[in-house]
């Protein structure tokens, strides 16, 4: 009996500690939770901290005052602002800012709106430290606490004219060289053309290019063509007069406006030229950076103008006109615009209108040119652009040369050689004939070239060894690494390269060997006046050799006569191409002429 009621108590205590230990457990779960809350609670307050941190050191100056309009804290723009210190604006009342530009009334109207509000924004006339008056742009925010107490203000601001400053200089000045940019030129100019209206005076407007920049950046880095642009814009404003302008239209591209010139034509000539004479001095000089010594050329286009004849944007289009024709000249050149210039630019301006709309609907063809061997075997053809002109009937790409490096142009021209590729993969006749498309620079230095050039290639399914591209030599020579990995990239896929019109232009050995060639073309010049033991036949002789050096076989363009192709065969030519084996001819006469047969 007695053991019956140990047993009993036993369960008992047993009953009790576990209830203990749960309510143990439950204490221990809120204290845990509370711990958690705890955390959270610190971290949020730690990130409002932080972002109060952040507010508090910004751009606008701020200031914590007390209900009892005694400063408690500023930032550091308050500082660079007022021009007080921290020590100096602590403990003391915002009442030493006050440039007495306002009336009792002003402040009374503030606080009642921060009483009803917590929010008051308006300009106010404060005073700087030294006494200067100053406009800024305030707004104060009343804070409370928990109990919805007000406990502080907290006050921030802008001085307006430096806002108004800054705003002006992103606006109308180019950052890198402090100089006017394209906006506040266009207004100079615009203010010239008026003067000259009204004083019978000449003007002139030189554009100026530095020349190679490219390179610049791609061999030492963007921070010295910076560097270099900053020294050139330096040079340029110590060329002139202050009353001329210097600015930055873009790039390394400059544009100085000239103004006062001599009312009679001939003279104001003589004085823009001497201004020009000038530029070419000084920019040609030595140019120190980072204790290395550099060359900087320029090329400068000028144009004169007396406000009347023609608008603000033909009078740009002019000089950089002239500008790229004195490039033409080998850069490091001037060029003024002149007559024969404006002939022209008015046959390529109303070209230009009627090239889009000849794009747009269709008025271009390719024309085949037959390309044989030395057994007069065809083996493929080049694909030349011809213009089917509504009013001006078949133009042939002399008639258009300006236009021929519009990507838009050289995009359509790829696109029709693939596709007619693909034709001729689907005949027997034709499946291995080559062609080649001619890239002009500008369509090859495009970003997504080589993506184009693949994907043309993909969406017309053929295969990418029959599509040879054709470059002048003047498309390669700039930025030359990123040509040679272009041509790789484009090689990797099975696409074959030509050299156009080689012999008469860069002709580097050294980029020579790094370019992933497979024919080089001899130029059509050195074959017309081609005979046994003259000069053009040690030429030709010369580059079939240096091309067998290099393993890439030789073509030779514009052979006209059996003697010319027999001499250039002697000399190691082992491909032709030329009205003896055929002229340019529309799809259906190529293909009836060469392979017996009307549209494959």
């Amino acid at each position: 009996m007695t053991n019956n009621y140990k047993d009993l108590d036993s369960d008992n205590n047993a009953i009790d500690y576990m209830s203990k230990l749960e309510e143990l457990n439950e204490e221990y779960s809120l204290v845990i939770a509370k711990k958690n809350q705890l955390i959270d609670d610190l971290l949020e307050i730690n990130k409002t901290l932080s972002i109060s941190s952040t507010a508090f050191n910004c751009g606008l100056g701020m200031m914590v005052v007390g209900v009892n309009n005694i400063i408690q804290a500023v930032n550091p723009a308050f500082i660079r602002i007022t021009g007080y210190s921290e020590a100096e604006a602590v403990g003391q009342t915002p009442i030493q800012l006050n440039a007495g530009m306002h009336d009792k009334g002003f402040y009374v109207n503030i606080l009642k709106s921060l009483n009803s509000e917590g929010y008051w924004e308006g300009s106010v006339s404060n005073l700087f430290k030294n006494g200067e008056i100053y406009d800024k742009y305030l707004s104060i925010s009343s804070v409370y606490d928990i109990d919805g107490v007000m406990t502080h203000y907290v006050a921030m601001f802008v001085n307006v004219l430096k806002v108004l400053s800054d705003f002006t200089n992103l606006a109308f000045y180019d950052e890198l060289t402090n100089l006017p940019n394209r906006r506040l030129f266009i207004d100079r100019i615009n203010q010239v053309f008026v003067n000259c209206k009204r004083t019978n005076k000449k003007g002139a407007l030189l554009f100026v290019d530095v020349d190679f920049f490219k390179n610049i950046n791609d061999t030492l880095g963007h921070k010295v063509g910076d560097l270099c642009l900053k020294l050139v814009a330096d040079r340029l404003v110590g060329s002139v007069r202050e009353c001329d302008t210097v600015a930055r239209y873009g790039g390394d591209e400059f544009v100085i406006l000239i103004d006062n010139l001599s009312i009679d034509p001939l003279r104001a000539s003589v004085e823009a030229n001497q201004v020009v004479d000038k530029l070419v001095n000084r920019l040609s000089k030595p140019y120190s950076i980072g204790g290395q010594t550099h060359i900087i050329t320029v090329s400068i286009g000028a144009t004169l103008f007396n406000g009347e004849e023609l608008d603000v944007n033909q009078i740009i289009g002019q000089a950089d006109f002239a500008m790229f024709e004195a490039k033409k000249n080998g850069r490091n050149h001037h060029k003024f615009f002149d007559k024969n210039m404006r002939e022209t630019v008015t046959i390529q301006g109303s070209s230009r209108i009627d090239f889009f709309i000849g794009i747009e609907q269709k008025q271009f063809r390719l024309f085949y040119q037959v390309q044989v061997d030395n057994n007069d075997n065809v083996f493929g053809a080049e694909a030349l652009v011809r213009w089917m002109h509504p009013e001006r009937s078949l133009l042939l790409p002399d008639k258009f040369i300006s236009l021929l490096d519009e990507p838009c142009l050289g995009e359509w021209i790829l696109n029709e050689a693939c596709m007619q590729l693909n034709r001729w993969e689907n005949s027997s006749l034709t499946r291995d004939l080559t062609l080649s498309v001619n890239i002009s620079a500008k369509q090859f230095h495009q970003v997504n070239f080589v993506e184009q050039v693949k994907a043309t290639v993909r969406k017309h399914c053929i295969n990418p060894r029959l599509l040879i591209l054709e470059f002048k030599e003047c498309a390669l020579v700039d930025n030359i690494e990123f040509v040679v990995a272009s041509m790789n990239i484009l090689k990797a896929f099975g696409i074959k390269f030509d050299l156009n019109n080689f012999g008469i232009g860069y002709s580097s050995l050294l980029y020579l060997t790094k370019l992933p060639l497979d024919h080089i073309k001899i130029d059509l010049s050195f074959v017309h006046n081609l005979t046994a033991n003259n000069e053009d036949d040690l030429i030709v002789k010369t580059i079939s050799a240096m091309a067998g050096s290099l393993g890439v076989s030789v073509i030779a363009e514009g052979v006209e006569t059996e003697t010319q192709k027999q001499i250039l065969k002697n000399n190691g030519c082992q491909r032709y191409q030329g009205f003896l084996f055929g002229k340019p001819e529309p799809i259906a006469e190529f293909e009836r002429v060469h392979f017996k047969a009307d549209r494959l």
